[in-house]
C-alpha cells in the first residue's frame, strides 16, 4: 500500500471522527435546548433557573427585585448614620435582559461555545442595574440632612449654679459625586452600607474652650411679680428666648433680634 493511499485512509478516518464529534456535540446541545426552557445549571442569585420557562424565570427574578426594593440602605460617617429604602435611591433592574441572558445559555454563540455551556455544572447569570443620579442626590439630601450640616460650636448652660458644657459638632460638606460612585459599587456587591464621602469642617470653639469658663462675670435681678398678666407673659417669653445664649469672642448679641418679631 502506497504512502498516498495510507494518507488518504488516515484523512478519511479523521474526517469520520470529526463528523462524529460534530454530530455528538450538535445532538447534545439540541437535546439540552429542545424543550424551550432554560438549560440546567443556570443560577440566579443562588437559585437555579434550570428547567424554567421564560415566564417562570421572569417571575422568579421579579420576586427577587421586590425583596431588594424593600431593603434598607445605610449611609454612614464618623459613627453617624442615615437609613432609607433602596427603592428610593434611583436604582432600576433590567428584568427582560436577565431573562434573555438566562435563556440564551446554550443557544447563542458557536456550537463549541454552546456545548461548553450546556456541559457546565453552573453558569451564574447576574442582573443588570441602572442608576439615576438625580434621584439619588435628592434622596441623599433628604436622608442625610441631619448629618450633613455646618459645624456647631460648643456652648454652655448653667444649672444649679454650675456650668455644663454642650459638646461641639463637626460639620460636613458632602461630595455627592464620590458618594454616588461608592453607592453603586456597594449595591453591585450586594452590600447596603455606603460611606458618605465628605470634607470635615471643625467647629471654631470646642469643649476645651468652654472648660476655661469658670466665673460668673455679673448678674442683674429684677422683680415683676406685681406686673399685669400680659407683661408677666412677655417677660417670661423674652427671657426664655434669650436664656442659654453664648456670645463668643468678637460677637455682638442683640436682644431685639433674639426676641423679635413683635405683634
Amino acid at each position: 500500500m502506497s504512502k498516498r493511499m495510507k494518507a488518504g485512509i488516515a484523512a478519511g478516518i479523521l474526517a469520520v471522527i470529526c463528523i462524529g464529534i460534530f454530530v455528538y456535540i450538535s445532538q447534545t446541545v439540541k437535546g439540552a435546548t429542545k424543550d424551550h426552557k432554560i438549560v440546567q445549571g443556570v443560577i440566579f442569585e443562588g437559585k437555579s433557573l434550570g428547567g424554567m420557562t421564560k415566564e417562570e424565570a421572569k417571575k422568579e427574578i421579579e420576586d427577587y427585585i421586590e425583596k431588594e426594593q424593600a431593603k434598607d440602605i445605610t449611609f454612614y460617617v464618623d459613627g453617624k448614620k442615615a437609613v432609607t429604602k433602596l427603592s428610593k435611591t434611583g436604582v432600576a433592574w433590567d428584568v427582560e435582559k436577565t431573562v434573555k441572558d438566562a435563556y440564551d445559555v446554550g443557544r447563542s454563540g458557536s456550537i463549541i461555545n454552546r456545548y461548553s455551556q450546556v456541559k457546565k455544572d453552573k453558569i451564574i447569570v447576574k442582573i443588570e442595574r441602572s442608576y439615576d443620579q438625580k434621584i439619588f442626590d435628592r434622596e441623599l439630601d433628604s436622608a442625610a440632612k441631619k448629618i450633613v450640616s455646618e459645624p456647631k460650636n460648643a456652648s454652655l448652660k448653667r444649672k444649679n449654679g454650675k456650668f455644663i458644657i454642650i459638646k461641639e459638632k463637626t460639620g460636613y460638606a458632602l461630595d455627592k459625586k464620590s458618594t454616588f460612585k461608592a453607592y453603586k459599587k456597594q449595591v453591585e456587591a450586594e452590600s447596603f452600607k455606603v460611606p458618605l464621602k465628605v470634607t470635615r469642617k471643625k467647629a471654631e470653639y470646642t469643649s476645651e474652650d468652654m472648660a476655661k469658663v469658670k466665673d460668673k462675670l455679673g448678674t442683674k435681678t429684677t422683680y415683676y411679680g406685681s406686673s399685669a398678666p400680659g407683661r408677666k407673659g412677655n417677660v417670661a417669653n423674652g427671657a426664655k428666648m434669650i436664656n442659654g445664649t453664648v456670645v463668643y469672642p468678637g460677637e455682638t448679641f442683640s436682644v431685639y433680634k433674639a426676641v423679635s418679631p413683635f405683634t
